[in-house]
C-alpha cells in the first residue's frame, strides 16, 4: 500500500494509515508481495481499480499459485495484466465496469480482493458470487471491515479499532 501512495506507519504499537491520495499516486509502483498469496490476491484488484501502472514482485513459489478466475475477471473489466506466472508480474489499465461475477469455490481471497476494489471505485459496484462459497467466514470479515471504513460510498476512519490475529 505504501508503494501505491498510502502512508502507513507503525510506532509504539499503533498503526497509522493515511489512504492513497489519487492526485499524488506514483507514476510506477513496485509492490513486493514476498511469498504472500493473500497480499497479491487482495492488492491486485485494488491496483487495477486505482489504475496503477506497476509490477508485483513475488518470491518463492508465489508466482506459481493460481490467480484464475480473478485474473480473467480483471481482464474482462479493463485491466492489462502480464501472463500468469510472469516475474515480475506487470499491471496497468483501470477497471471500468464495477460489476463483477466470480466463482466462489476457488478462493475467498479473490472475492475479498474484488470487494476491496469495489470500495474505491466510483459509483455503485457489485460482486456476484456463483457456486458454493469457500471460506465464508473470511468473506464476512472483509465485509465487516469494509462496513467500518466506508460510509455513503466514501472511505472514512473508524477511529481506533482492535484487530484480532489470524491464527490460521
Amino acid at each position: 500500500l505504501n508503494a501505491m501512495g498510502a502512508s502507513i506507519t507503525f510506532e509504539n504499537g499503533v498503526i497509522e494509515v493515511m489512504p492513497v491520495d489519487r492526485k499524488a499516486m506514483p507514476s510506477f509502483a513496485s509492490m513486493d508481495c514476498g511469498e504472500s498469496g493473500s497480499t497479491l490476491r487482495f492488492l491486485l484488484p485494488v491496483a487495477c481499480a486505482l489504475g496503477i501502472e506497476g509490477e508485483f514482485v513475488m518470491h518463492g513459489r508465489l508466482g506459481q499459485r493460481p490467480l484464475s478466475p480473478l485474473y480473467e475477471e480483471l481482464l474482462r473489466h479493463g485491466a492489462r495484466l502480464a501472463p500468469q506466472g510472469t516475474q515480475p508480474f506487470s499491471v496497468s489499465g483501470r477497471l471500468t465496469d464495477p460489476h463483477f461475477v466470480i466463482a466462489a469455490n476457488v478462493s475467498s481471497q479473490f472475492i475479498s480482493g474484488l470487494l476491496f476494489a469495489c470500495a474505491i471505485m466510483d459509483g455503485e459496484s457489485t460482486v456476484t458470487v456463483t457456486g458454493n462459497i469457500e471460506s465464508k467466514p473470511y468473506i464476512d470479515m472483509t465485509r465487516k471491515a469494509l462496513a467500518l471504513f466506508t460510509k455513503g460510498g466514501a472511505l472514512v476512519s473508524p477511529g481506533e479499532i482492535g484487530v484480532e490475529g489470524d491464527w490460521s
